[in-house]
């Protein structure tokens, strides 16, 4: 009996021994695996768990990737470096066309202006559509005319004197390759007075006409000179007044056309800053001097003196926009 009590005390011994055994195997396999995944190797695990875990301090995020700075000054002063702060940049925005104002940050006002230069080519710097205004005089001497109150003619009445004609002329210009084209609408109005026949004679006339000019403007980069010809379409509106005798008569005559053959020269060269300031304030292109010769054809009315002349000389002066 005791022998077999002893048999089966040792049984249960061992079987506690097994079991003990088992999770202790198991225990060590679960640190093996924590460990590697935590990155250590088994003889690190091994030392970790005879030497007691120390608690590292907290590490600095500002010394994180510091590889320019020496570690054991970083570990032993526990300082973060020094980092240089960026200087704040101002940006100055673009130039615009117009003239602006443009503030930014402690920046002073700065003026922009449309840029002008005479190095741009007329007709790069030129947009397809522009305005001619022209303001000037031509002289008229209608060699063959013949009074409304008589039959004088009229140099019998103004002797060689010219009748000088004032005008004002507004145009619509298109811009193409080999110069421009301009359609135009204007009035002019003027008179002459004379007494070499013994009495006061006014001669005055009035007319609106329709003008087409061609502009060869793209000879030159710039266009210092300017050859151009046109041609109108008219009605003479013509009074006449025997100023002693205060007798007059009117007619208004059919339509008539005339020629004109001209030269603009550019003034811009002879003052550039005014030239430049109208640019960019007006949109002035070009101011010229407009020298020409015309000469009007006879109208087709029956009743109509004629108006026909040799040719003429005028001036005036035309501003381009």
């Amino acid at each position: 009996m005791p022998t077999k009590k002893l048999n089966l005390c040792q049984a249960h011994f061992s079987r506690a021994s097994l079991v003990v055994l088992v999770f202790a195997s198991v225990f060590a396999i679960c640190g093996i695996v924590q460990a590697q995944e935590d990155g250590l190797s088994d003889d690190e695990f091994e030392q970790q768990i005879k030497e007691p875990a120390v608690e590292k301090p907290a590490q600095n995020p500002a010394v994180e990737n510091t590889e320019l700075f020496d570690d054991k000054e970083l570990i032993e002063n526990n300082e973060p470096p020094a980092v240089a702060e960026a200087e704040p940049q101002t940006e100055v925005p673009p130039p615009a066309e117009d003239l602006v104002e443009v503030r930014g940050g402690d920046l002073p006002l700065v003026e922009v202006k449309q840029q002008y230069s005479t190095e741009i080519p007329y007709k790069e710097r030129r947009e397809k559509f522009g305005w001619m205004l022209s303001v000037g005089s031509e002289n008229l001497f209608m060699s063959e005319y013949t009074s409304l109150l008589d039959l004088n003619y009229y140099e019998d009445l103004f002797g060689e004197e010219d009748l000088t004609s004032f005008q004002i002329e507004l145009g619509l210009k298109y811009n193409f390759k080999l110069g421009g084209i301009e359609l135009s609408a204007g009035y002019g109005m003027g008179s002459v007075t004379d007494n070499r026949i013994g009495e006061d004679r006014k001669l005055e006339i009035s007319k609106p006409f329709l003008g087409l000019s061609l502009y060869l403007d793209t000879i030159m980069k710039e266009p210092y000179v300017v050859p151009y010809f046109g041609a109108q379409i008219w009605t003479m509106d013509i009074k006449e007044v025997a100023v002693t005798s205060d007798i007059e008569d009117a007619i208004t005559t059919d339509i008539g056309f005339s020629y004109k053959i001209g030269l603009l020269f550019q003034l811009n060269w002879l003052d550039r800053d005014s030239a430049q300031t109208g640019y960019q304030d007006h949109h002035i292109q070009n101011t010229y001097l407009d020298v020409f010769v015309a000469q009007n054809a006879g109208t087709q009315g029956e009743e109509d003196p004629d108006t026909s002349s040799d040719f003429n000389w005028g001036a005036g002066l035309k501003i381009e926009f």
